[in-house]
This record gives structure tokens, sequence and C-alpha cells, in this order.
């Protein structure tokens, strides 16, 4: 072979004589380089940048650990897929950043509430059922006024313990519904009856003896025929005016201050007036026939 000048071992240096100062500016290409020539020596620190990245270059293998902070995500980055499960704690969630929307329904259980979280703007109205409530936890701080109807009161729950002193009115009580049952013994006075109010049917028999009449309340007109007999006379009879006995004016006998009448039915009036021996003997004294009479003459004793 003919060399037109220098040979090659006059031109190129010997082996390994090739530096970085004998190779010129920007000569070494890709196509100088052979295939795994490169490695992490051989590269400036801050040299690679996106422009010298492939796409999907990068693997797991190639990221140390915490190495990518929120720096290094874009927008959106991170979904389900890349969370590992049970990754995300307390402490990853930002405040008030979870809401209503992100919890599925009926996750909340007892177990995720604070005692004293939920409160009245929390219960959506009529929200509380009677499955809600616990036994005995209903007190009068509770219960608003005027909110106990007749419909919420179980057949014969109120008895005495329960009601007020002086809280029955009349217009609480049916009618006809106090009985003898009802009132204390002693209990009803002359207030409490309004005048006539008491009629026969309220008197029980008997229930009216001298005591309860007042002096001077007996009246002719109060006492029926035939029910004075000698056993309701006194020993002594003090007449004022007059009494009459058997008719009295018509065809008995009347007896006033200072005068007897004896009067009859339609035979002569007559007086017997008995010895002291036994009654065993009588004078009569005797009306003259009707015939016989030609006025009325008066008899004087000596």
């Amino acid at each position: 072979m003919a060399y037109i000048g220098k040979r090659p071992q006059d031109t190129f240096p010997a082996g390994n004589a090739v530096t970085a100062t004998t190779i010129a500016a920007n000569a070494v290409g890709a196509s100088e380089l052979a295939i795994n020539a490169v490695d992490t020596s051989s590269i400036a620190d801050g040299a690679v940048t996106n422009a010298k990245l492939a796409a999907n270059s990068i693997a797991v293998t190639n990221i140390p650990d915490d190495l990518i902070t929120a720096t290094q995500l874009a927008d959106n980055a991170v979904g389900s897929d890349q969370i590992v499960d049970g990754a995300v704690t307390a402490a990853k969630f930002g405040v008030n950043s979870v809401t209503s929307t992100k919890i599925a329904e009926n996750n909340i259980t007892v177990r995720e509430i604070l005692s004293g979280t939920i409160v009245a703007a929390s219960i959506a109205n009529n929200a509380i059922l009677t499955q809600h409530i616990d036994d005995n936890q209903i007190t009068a701080d509770q219960i608003a006024a005027n909110t106990i109807a007749t419909g919420n009161i179980a057949d014969n729950a109120v008895d005495g313990t329960k009601i007020a002193s002086n809280s029955i009115l009349t217009r609480h009580i049916d009618d006809n519904q106090i009985t003898a049952d009802q009132i204390a013994a002693a209990t009803v006075t002359t207030t409490q009856i309004a005048a006539n109010t008491i009629a026969t049917g309220n008197v029980a028999d008997n229930a009216i003896d001298g005591t309860k009449i007042a002096s001077n309340s007996i009246l002719t007109r109060h006492i029926d025929d035939d029910q004075v007999t000698g056993d309701q006379l006194a020993d002594a009879i003090d007449v004022v005016t007059s009494v009459g006995v058997g008719g009295g004016s018509t065809n008995g006998v009347v007896i006033s201050q200072g005068a007897i009448s004896i009067k009859n039915g339609g035979s002569q009036s007559y007086i017997d007036l008995y010895c002291e021996t036994n009654n065993a003997h009588y004078l009569r004294l005797q009306a003259p026939a009707h015939g016989s009479f030609s006025g009325n003459p008066t008899v004087t004793f000596p």
C-alpha cells in the first residue's frame, strides 16, 4: 500500500494514547459510541434532562426510595391503582379533605364517630325513630310544653302521684263520674253543695234525725195525714191558740184558750164525766136534738 505523506503510525498516537485533548470538539457522535459504552461514570451530574429520556424509559428500579416528592408529581397523576392497599393513613388527609361525596354509603359506624360529635344540626328532620332511643332516656327536659296529648298516654297510666295538687277542675270531670267511692269521708260540706241540690233520692233512708232539722222548720204542710200519734205528743201540750182533734173545726174537737168545741159527723155531741172509782160510772152532758133547739142556749154552773 502506498502512502502519500506520513504513514499511519506516524499520524496517530500509539494505543491508549487518545485523550480528550486529542479528540476535536463535537467529534464523537452516537455512531462513534459502542453499545453499552457509556456508563454512569461517563455521564456528568445534571447532564441527563427530560429531552435525553425516551418515553417510558424510567422504571421503578431506576428510582431510589423516597426520591419522588409532591413536586415531582403532575396534577391528578396518582390514581387508586398507584396507591398500595393500607398506605393512606389519617396523616395523609388534609384538613376538611374528606367530604360526604368521598364516603361510601353505610360505611360510617359508631366506631368512626367521636363522642359529642352529633349535634342537632347534624340530624335530619324526622330521623330519630323509637328504635334509636334507649329505654328511660326521655325525661321532662326533653319534652316541649303542651306536647303530650291524650293519644300519647297509655290507659291507666295517670294515677294520683302524677296529678299536681289542685289540678283537677270541674271541666276535667265528665258527667256522672263522681260516685261515693271517689269522695273521702266527711269531705263534702255545705260550701260544696249548691242551693236546692239535695233531692229526696239523694237522702238515704233514716238519714235525717232530730239533729239535722233546724228549729221551727217542721210545718203543717210537711206532716202527712195521720202521721202524728200519741207517741209524738208530749205529756203536757201547751196550746198557744187552738188544737184540733179528730177533724177539728168540721167534725172533731177544737180546744182553744178558755173554750172547747165538740162537733160531730151526724150525731149529738156529748161529754162523759166518770167517777173516781175505776171509772165505773159517768155523768153524760149531751146536746139536745136538732129539732129541740131555738138558738144556742148557755148553761152556767153555780
